[in-house]
């Protein structure tokens, strides 16, 4: 007499998520060379795992390969919309600066300093909070423009 076996140790994370709040956090949107782009609201998974994974495997940020910043750039923008930021003429220095902007954004360091994307060459990690989010920057001495 066989007897039938519920799956004790499975769950339908399909069917989990979808009677989750369904009201996802906004995309990351940014500016830059004229051009709007807009990021995923939620950091897909495997960067962060990538970013890990190269920790572990070089000693410092600075030994991390160009092409390894690459792959999580795509990985974040989406081939086309990382093509259309690189048609700007954008420099790898102001790249990484905007990929720590994004980083921060998705909760990695408050304090926007980001072990995920490696410092430029000139050894400073940037201000992540710079350009101002709403484009308009005023003086606190004058309050002008």
């Amino acid at each position: 007499m066989a007897k039938s076996k519920k799956r004790a140790r499975f769950r339908d994370f399909d069917a989990f998520f979808k009677t989750q709040n369904k009201d996802l956090p906004e995309p990351v949107t940014f500016n830059y060379g004229g051009e709007s782009f807009e990021l995923p609201a939620a950091l897909p998974a495997a960067i962060p795992i990538k970013a890990m994974r190269l920790q572990q495997e070089y000693e410092t940020e600075t030994d991390i390969p160009p092409s390894e910043v690459v792959v999580m750039a795509e990985g974040l923008f989406g081939r086309d919309q990382l093509d259309r930021l690189l048609a700007t003429g954008i420099s790898a220095d102001k790249l990484g600066e905007v990929l720590r902007w994004a980083f921060v954004q998705y909760g990695d360091n408050p304090e926007g300093e980001t072990s995920i994307v490696p410092k430029g060459n000139n050894g400073e990690s940037g201000n992540p909070e710079a350009p101002e989010q709403t484009g308009v920057q005023t003086s606190s001495k004058t309050g002008t423009q």
